[in-house]
């Protein structure tokens, strides 16, 4: 059975996060052990109007908001790192409705990097001339590396990977689609980016090459730290996993902090939608590797 745990982990009660401020709040994220929560807080904060402000919850204690630059009328944390110390998540100078977190695009949007020091605001354009927005959505448990989903001037969304202390962004998409020599955001098709393991080395997500047929991606930083984009079923095809043919392995949600686990969605070969885990051996025992496991787990449709 399920239990519900209070901020310090003990099994009990639903733990309530206090907010000081107004009676509207959301919880979007936490670290690792959930002693610091991050979201949002909704509400006429200063005697202005309505605005939405990122905010963490720290040990229990209530809402604290975080500082963000003048002008900005919405803030939301989108991710904590493994400690609480760094979150990392989105700003916009345009005003955001307050019934649903996590809200992005044609919203004017800017990622930003809370830290003790403040905050550093990543504009789109990091991403190349033509993002419109940018939000950081995914952050590594050492806060050195965030994910990034990007609009574009041609309405597509793209995904990325934004290093933090460098400040260097990389597209993750399915390459050069337009056929002018340059992989860039001009590239007329969608990436999404949703899961990332410890060290930013395997990147799971998806690609729709052409509208509605959206396949399983992943992205693996090679030794010269480039990614190369991987279908994710020839990628488990290539390394000997089996017991997905006949599947349409629709997108990958969630990575495992060693990149040698994945979860996602797709169609069985029923064209039943489900949910999947995908187990693979780590790279040196690939020349040994013996059964791997593709459970998958039946989602109503």
């Amino acid at each position: 059975a399920a239990v519900l745990n209070t901020t310090d982990g003990t099994p009990g009660t639903l733990g309530v996060l206090e907010n000081p401020f107004t009676a509207a709040s959301w919880a979007t994220s936490a670290n690792v052990n959930g002693s610091v929560i991050g979201g949002a807080v909704h509400g006429d904060l200063d005697g202005q109007g309505p605005t939405r402000h990122a905010a963490l919850w720290t040990n229990g204690a209530p809402a604290t908001l975080l500082p963000v630059p003048v002008g900005i009328l919405a803030s939301e944390v989108w991710a904590v790192s493994g400690i609480g110390d760094i979150a990392c998540g989105a700003i916009t100078e345009q005003g955001m409705p307050s019934e649903k977190p996590k809200l992005k695009g044609s919203t004017g949007s800017k990622g930003i990097v809370w830290n003790a020091g403040g905050y550093t605001v990543v504009e789109p354009g990091v991403a190349g001339a033509d993002a419109v927005d940018l939000a950081l959505t995914v952050i590594t448990d050492d806060a050195s590396h965030a994910l990034g989903s990007i609009s574009t001037t041609r309405s597509n969304t793209k995904g990325g990977v934004y290093a933090i202390a460098s400040g260097e962004f990389t597209l993750l998409d399915g390459g050069d689609v337009n056929g002018d020599g340059v992989i860039d955001l001009l590239d007329d098709h969608d990436s999404w980016t949703n899961a990332l393991s410890a060290d930013a080395a395997m990147i799971g997500g998806s690609i729709a090459l052409t509208p509605g047929d959206e396949l399983a991606a992943l992205w693996v930083r090679d030794a010269n730290g480039a990614y190369q984009q991987h279908d994710f079923a020839d990628y488990l095809g290539s390394i000997g996993i089996t017991g997905f043919e006949n599947w349409t392995l629709r997108s990958i949600t969630g990575v495992s902090a060693d990149g040698l686990a994945f979860t996602g969605w797709g169609l069985n070969p029923l064209g039943q939608t489900v949910g999947w885990v995908a187990t693979v051996p780590a790279p040196g025992a690939l020349s040994v590797m013996g059964m791997a496991a593709l459970v998958a787990v039946r989602r109503r449709r």
